[in-house]
């Protein structure tokens, strides 16, 4: 029996154990034997630039969502035929959102293939929201909404307003704002990804109500990663908390949790129009032997089956990318289907653009310095600190994209 090797993105050893016990079934089918390669977040992206610029690798790799269009620029990656993709049902069993990220613009090509969503949302305290006179309905409706909100909370004595991670570098940061800029009318790159656009009015305007929310994290918080951020909200310390969409499912599982957390859990997507992202796989352009290209799509197709992606959803709180997977009854608290609904139906991707790996990576550096000084001085002028980061790096990166 051939075996394939699938490189795959995890930072325990515990995090694949699900996906090895459920990839039995398909080497049970006498498709191959397959061996997970796994690599943390941190070194995935530099170990698989080296696999494209090599040549040398693993068969098939989990991507990030956005790395699909620098990887396919280099050449590295086998394109997708008609045919292959009407054997998974491709594009229409996919949620159009996912599906964005297979393509680049103005190529008909398919490089990579939607494995699996994610997004953020925003985890609140009915009860403590109740107590600040606000309404569930519209307390995130709008970036304004939220705003006053959160000042309510403050005002109602509420400590700790919302709380998210403030300890840098936070990767995730860039996928957080951007609903508040697209929400404002702005985006961070064109279509054609030949001009930033983080730097324009509208975008500016986003990225200044989202920063404006900082002056409700409370001083006495110490910095936080994104664990100890969800923990703290986890202990009923904080009212309002951005997290991943399987964060609030966890909470409502929490048999041992704060019980106000547990019973008084609600969800509601962020304002604006909600990030979605999640990983795509891919067949490396070095597979040349026929069997071993095959099976490579045989294993596509199998992860990205219905019963696949319905088990996986349940066992690892993932969100799908096929569009009968994603079942209302398979999420709790209650708001939280309402709310993927919703983010599945109003959310985007990252344009899906050449350079748009280097653009995020320098981009979110630079954004997440931005909340670095704001949490150190408040009283920082927002204006000022996004024209003195922003405009340069704009001037740089166009010079790249149009050089």
């Amino acid at each position: 029996m051939n075996e394939i090797e699938f490189s795959v993105i995890a930072d325990l050893p515990d995090d694949i154990l699900t996906l090895t016990r459920l990839l039995q079934a398909f080497e049970q089918q006498g498709h191959a034997q397959v061996k997970l390669t796994r690599m943390s977040w941190d070194e995935a992206w530099s170990k698989l630039f080296s696999v494209a610029i090599y040549g040398q690798g693993p068969h098939i790799s989990q991507i990030g969502s956005t790395w699909g269009s620098s990887l396919s620029a280099m050449r590295a990656l086998r394109p997708f035929t008609p045919p292959e993709l009407a054997a998974i049902g491709a594009p229409d069993a996919f949620m159009p959102p996912a599906w964005q990220s297979a393509t680049l613009p103005g190529y008909s090509q398919v490089w990579t293939i939607p494995w699996t969503a994610y997004t953020f949302v925003i985890c609140y305290r009915r009860d403590l929201l109740e107590q600040a006179g606000v309404g569930e309905r519209t307390a995130f409706a709008t970036a304004a909404d939220m705003a006053q909100t959160l000042h309510a909370l403050q005002t109602a004595g509420v400590e700790v307003p919302w709380i998210i991670p403030t300890a840098a570098p936070y990767p995730d940061l860039i996928h957080i704002i951007a609903s508040w800029v697209w929400g404002a009318g702005g985006d961070f790159i064109s279509h054609d990804g030949k001009q930033v656009l983080f730097n324009s009015h509208q975008s500016l305007a986003g990225l200044k109500s989202f920063f404006q929310l900082y002056r409700f994290l409370p001083s006495s918080i110490p910095e936080l990663n994104a664990e100890q951020a969800i923990t703290l909200f986890a202990q009923g310390k904080a009212a309002v908390l951005i997290a991943g969409a399987e964060v609030p499912y966890g909470l409502a599982q929490a048999a041992n949790g704060h019980t106000e957390v547990r019973t008084q859990l609600g969800v509601a997507p962020p304002p604006g129009v909600p990030w979605i992202g999640g990983d795509n796989l891919v067949i490396w352009n070095h597979v040349h032997e026929y069997q071993l290209e095959r099976t490579c799509l045989d294993l596509v197709k199998f992860l990205t089956s219905l019963e696949f992606q319905t088990t996986y959803l349940a066992e690892e709180l993932a969100l799908p990318v096929r569009l009968e997977a994603l079942s209302p009854s398979s999420f709790r608290p209650d708001s939280l289907a309402s709310t993927i609904a919703h983010v599945m139906r109003t959310g985007r991707a990252h344009h899906a653009v050449s350079l748009w790996t280097r653009i995020e990576h320098r981009l979110g550096r630079a954004l997440n310095q931005i909340a670095t000084e704001i949490v150190t001085d408040s009283s920082a002028d927002l204006d000022n600190l996004l024209q003195e980061h922003l405009e340069p790096l704009a001037h740089q990166l166009n010079r790249v994209l149009t050089g």
